[in-house]
């Protein structure tokens, strides 16, 4: 048995039912939100460590690092800051 495959009219016209009634959403994230310890957590370990510290999948904390643009951990790029010069990568041969 398939589930039912709704029109964007039935599904425009349910919402705006539930509105009008007052139905809320049924709180499935609820107290499921990142919190400001498990954010900074984030490119200072591998993903997979960082999961199993927070209770969450790979995929999940691997969206949101690259969502607030935090580099992996193992991501060794140089980037500008006023106080520090680019590396040249010339080795000294001697």
């Amino acid at each position: 048995m398939q589930a039912k495959e709704w029109t964007g009219e039935e599904r425009d016209a349910r919402s705006e039912r539930s509105k009008r009634l007052g139905l809320r959403p049924t709180g499935r994230w609820t107290g499921k939100g990142w919190t400001a310890e498990q954010d900074a957590l984030l490119g200072t370990m591998p993903d997979a460590d960082v999961a199993r510290l927070v209770g969450r999948t790979e995929g999940a904390v691997r969206a949101r690092r690259t969502g607030k643009q935090i580099p992996t951990f193992r991501d060794r790029r140089w980037s500008p800051s006023p106080s520090s010069t680019r590396p040249t990568g010339a080795v000294p041969r001697g």
